[in-house]
């Protein structure tokens, strides 16, 4: 990734975490330390130490980018590394653990205490599409492929592919419900 991509990514996370907020709710948030600021900054500087860690030989810039990242990941109980992961990634709460194999595409969102992981077997993980909607207590694990616009059900776990666009999955294991 390009040092100009990445900036662009950034700016839209920043756009994204901030735009439903008046200046007011902004001020707010960041004196009380609301937990959307403290997964917006783990976000960001997650995506700023994943490129250093891989495109720089500065080992000043990863050093300051993994200290502030992984406090921030501590705050939320998150970890993240933002590899992988397309622009406007929403997480609504806490305890979410992506594998730094895992593909995910853009405006994905986690209600929390989520894992996307390896099977344990090998080094595969998911790949999740476009607009994807992973419900609170969910697990995605292996080599699997959620297609865009799927919404996942709460403490469902996927093992298996879905390639239908714009479905509901649910329960354990995940199957097709509408």
């Amino acid at each position: 990734m390009e040092k100009r991509k990445l900036k662009d990514i950034i700016n839209k996370d920043k756009l994204f975490y901030k735009s439903n907020n008046s200046f007011i709710k902004r001020l707010y948030n960041f004196f009380v330390s609301h937990n959307d600021y403290y997964m917006y900054k783990m976000i960001i500087y997650s995506r700023l130490y994943s490129f250093y860690k891989a495109n720089s030989n500065n080992f000043i810039k990863k050093f300051y980018y993994g200290k502030k990242f992984f406090k921030y990941s501590r705050l939320v109980n998150c970890e993240i590394f933002c590899e992988n992961i397309g622009e406007n990634l929403k997480i609504f709460h806490g305890n979410v653990i992506i594998n730094k194999n895992a593909i995910i595409g853009n405006n994905v969102k986690f209600h929390g205490n989520n894992c996307i992981g390896n099977n344990g077997l090998n080094e595969f993980a998911p790949i999740i599409g476009n607009d994807v909607d992973i419900g609170i207590g969910s697990v995605i694990i292996g080599k699997v492929v959620i297609a865009d616009g799927i919404k996942i059900g709460a403490n469902s776990i996927v093992t298996k592919s879905f390639n239908e666009k714009n479905i509901t999955i649910a329960g354990n294991p995940a199957k097709k419900i509408k």
